[in-house]
């Protein structure tokens, strides 16, 4: 996570904006990803209720000096960064949903068009009640 934002952190300076000054105090350049200890911090875990795969997604919210209202998130699937920003990236579950809908729209449509060829039946909504996602 931190290689990856070592990796976004030039285009959040440009974004920012901040002048010199500013810049030192709230984004100095940062070379290494132990740089970001005394910019960021660790305020929530966020086990989202919406699953892919067997897998919950997960999401890390920071507070940042860059932005002391909003703060840094990310939304994580697995080993893989799903969202990147503002603190909201890691808890808002459409982002995670949106992260599915091509997979389950795929599938939807081939099991839908299966099913109305063999026994013109609609097709059952199986997922899990949003507390059962870790079984």
């Amino acid at each position: 996570m931190l290689e990856y934002l070592l990796k976004e952190y030039k285009d959040l300076q440009e974004d920012f904006g901040y002048d010199d000054d500013e810049k030192e105090q709230y984004m100095p350049d940062v070379l290494d990803i132990s740089g970001f200890r005394k910019l960021i911090g660790l305020s929530n875990v966020h086990l989202l209720n919406v699953e892919k795969e067997g897998v919950g997604y997960v999401g890390y919210e920071f507070g940042c000096t860059w932005d002391d209202e909003h703060g840094f998130g990310v939304m994580t699937h697995k080993d893989r960064i799903v969202s990147f920003g503002g603190a909201d990236s890691s808890f808002l579950t459409w982002i995670a949903r949106k992260d599915i809908e091509p997979i389950e729209k795929e599938t939807n449509d081939s099991k839908s068009e299966e099913t109305d060829i063999q026994n013109n039946t609609e097709i059952k909504d199986d997922r899990k009640p949003w507390w059962k996602f870790w079984k």
